[in-house]
C-alpha cells in the first residue's frame, strides 16, 4: 500500500518560514547580474564604497541599512521591491517616505530627515525626491521642512568630511559666521560658510577649501536655506 506524501506547510496553509534578509540579498544579487551592474558602477552612482555592495552580496555583511537600499533604488530609478524583492514590504514610489518593516519602528528619541542631492560633474545637484533618510535626535527640535545633504566633494573640507550628512534647519536661517546649506532654484546645492545674509539681501559666503574666494548667490535664486544644525558621520 502506497503511503500518501506528507503535506507541506504550504498545503496546510502555513507558508514555510523564510529569512527575508537572505531573500533580499538573493534578489539584489540576481538583479545586479541580470542587468550587468557591477559593484563599482553602483558605488559610483550612490557615492558609497564598492565594498559595501561586494560584502553584502557575498554574505560578509548580514544586511544593508534601509537608507542604503533607498539610495540604490533612487540611483537605479526603479522601485525598491524590483531590486530587493517583495519581502522589502516597502512602497514602490520613490518620492514617498520608506515604510519600515513590521516590528521595526523609529526610536521615540529619533526623527527622520530626508536627504536630497546627487554628485554630478564634481558638483552637488538637487534631486526632486529624497535619495535617502537619516535619523537625527528628536531633541534638536528641528523644523518640519528640515532637509539634509551628503558631502560629495572636497569643497567643504577640512570642516566636513566626504560622505558626512549635514542636516539643515530652515528655521535657523543662515546666521553669519556659521555653516549653512543652500539649494538654488536652478538645482545647485551649496555648502558654505556665511559672511553676509539677510532675507532681503543676497547671500555671500565662502567654501572651507577656498576661503579667499567669495561666492554670491542672488536672494531671488535661493529656494531653500538652513543652518547646519547636525552632522551625521
Amino acid at each position: 500500500m502506497m503511503r500518501k506524501p506528507k503535506k507541506t506547510n504550504e498545503e496546510d496553509g502555513h507558508p514555510l518560514m523564510q529569512d527575508p534578509v537572505e531573500n533580499q540579498r538573493s534578489a539584489f544579487d540576481a538583479y545586479m547580474k541580470n542587468n550587468s551592474i557591477t559593484n563599482v558602477k553602483l558605488a559610483d552612482l550612490t557615492g558609497r564604497r564598492e565594498s559595501t555592495f561586494r560584502n553584502y552580496r557575498n554574505g560578509t555583511t548580514r544586511d544593508m541599512t534601509l537608507s542604503i537600499k533607498t539610495e540604490v533604488a533612487n540611483a537605479l530609478h526603479v522601485p525598491m521591491t524590483e531590486i530587493f524583492g517583495e519581502t522589502m514590504n516597502l512602497t514602490g514610489r520613490r518620492d514617498s517616505t520608506p515604510t519600515v518593516q513590521p516590528g521595526v519602528s523609529i526610536p521615540p528619541d529619533q526623527t527622520m530627515v530626508p536627504i536630497f542631492g546627487r554628485a554630478e560633474g564634481g558638483k552637488l545637484v538637487n534631486t526632486p525626491h529624497p535619495v535617502a533618510y537619516v535619523e537625527v535626535p528628536a531633541s534638536l527640535g528641528l523644523a518640519k521642512d528640515t532637509f539634509a545633504v551628503r558631502v560629495t566633494n572636497a569643497a567643504s573640507m577640512p570642516r566636513f568630511r566626504l560622505r558626512e550628512v549635514l542636516v539643515a534647519n530652515p528655521d535657523e536661517g543662515a546666521p553669519t559666521h556659521d555653516d549653512c546649506v543652500i539649494i538654488t532654484k536652478g538645482g545647485e546645492i551649496h555648502i558654505l560658510y556665511c559672511l553676509e545674509y539677510a532675507t532681503n539681501r543676497d547671500f555671500v559666503g565662502i567654501t572651507h577649501a577656498d576661503p579667499q574666494t567669495k561666492i554670491t548667490i542672488a536672494n531671488d535664486q535661493i529656494d531653500r536655506i538652513g543652518r547646519v544644525a547636525y552632522i551625521r558621520t
